[in-house]
């Protein structure tokens, strides 16, 4: 999955070889939108994944997210979750999602 040549990235852009490709290009371009409550860029694009706040994200919530944002993922591809879930709780963990989180 290709985000912008940054390196091998997951379904979201993040924990590519170059860190966060939509929390260190695209998410800057919107900070003035966005408040500035949340210390790194890679904690900021977590967030608006997690739309429930609780500090995973659920399958559900990672379909929500990629539908809003017009994801350019195969839809019939179902295998991005179980790719990230590397523990296999059922969630996908901040160090899942991106590894500056962990």
């Amino acid at each position: 999955f290709q985000c912008g040549g940054v390196g091998p990235c997951n379904i979201f852009c993040c924990n590519c070889d170059g860190g966060c490709w939509l929390a260190h290009f695209v998410v800057p371009l919107l900070e003035q939108l966005i408040p500035a409550d949340i210390s790194s860029l890679e904690s900021r694009h977590f967030s608006a994944v997690d739309a429930n706040g609780d500090g995973v994200i659920s399958e559900v919530e990672g379909e929500a997210y990629m539908n809003s944002t017009k994801s350019i993922r195969n839809k019939r591809d179902t295998k991005w979750f179980a790719e990230m879930d590397t523990n296999g709780d059922g969630v996908i963990q901040p160090g899942e999602f991106d590894k500056s989180l962990a």
